[in-house]
């Protein structure tokens, strides 16, 4: 009997992962949150996995849900109601090659096409939308932030210089390593830094110059 030693790690799809800041949090406490705050309906849900109690994967029926439910809180900070256990809730996508990627530092004028043809050599595009504030007072204002949903073939620098102005990126899950309960979890990180959001894994820092636009 011979073995492929070529055969790529079994990966999820249509699944997020749900990292709870409180450590202590219920099942039923998830289960609020993940119904009634995130407005998941339960038919559009196949299965529950929690890893940890604080964490949890959330395996969806179908694409459609899925790609709803990742444009809207992938890569996000959730505030949790108090009445379910309070503290914040951060939304990572898991899904077979795809990677939320957050591109800053862009100036207002930059537009989306461009961000797009510098990520382009990296993989394919899906979609890409400008970030607006959640804040009452500036609710609708643009950001700044662009979000980019990409599946990744190639590995994304910390860095792209565009049109002459550098800027950062940021990705939600490493594409190239899947969510392995023995080792550490993948959590927002910056390419080629440490985590900023639960654990610190070491990846091997790179800086590119990758492209440079001119403005349209």
């Amino acid at each position: 009997m011979t073995t492929n030693n070529t055969t790529k790690g079994l990966r999820r799809r249509e699944s997020v992962g749900l990292f709870f800041s409180n450590a202590n949090i219920q099942p039923e406490e998830a289960f609020s949150v993940l119904f009634s705050t995130l407005e998941v309906k339960q038919e559009e849900v196949t299965g529950i996995q929690f890893i940890k109690p604080n964490r949890a994967i959330v395996k969806f029926t179908q694409a459609e849900p899925y790609k709803f439910f990742v444009n809207k809180f992938g890569g996000k900070v959730v505030t949790i109601p108090k009445s379910y256990s309070g503290g914040t809730l951060k939304v990572i996508n898991f899904s077979w090659g795809t990677v939320s990627v957050t591109v800053k530092d862009a100036p207002f004028e930059m537009s989306n096409e461009l961000i797009v043809s510098a990520l382009k050599r990296y993989g394919k595009v899906v979609g890409v939308k400008r970030d607006v504030h959640q804040s009452s007072q500036a609710e609708g204002i643009q950001s700044g932030t662009r979000r980019v949903q990409m599946e990744v073939r190639y590995k994304l620098p910390s860095f792209l210089v565009v049109a002459g102005h550098t800027l950062t990126v940021l990705t939600a899950n490493d594409a190239d390593s899947q969510w392995n309960v023995t080792t550490r979890y993948s959590g927002m990180r910056q390419c080629g830094k440490t985590s900023v959001f639960y654990d610190q894994p070491t990846i091997t820092s790179q800086k590119t110059n990758v492209l440079s636009h001119k403005d349209d």
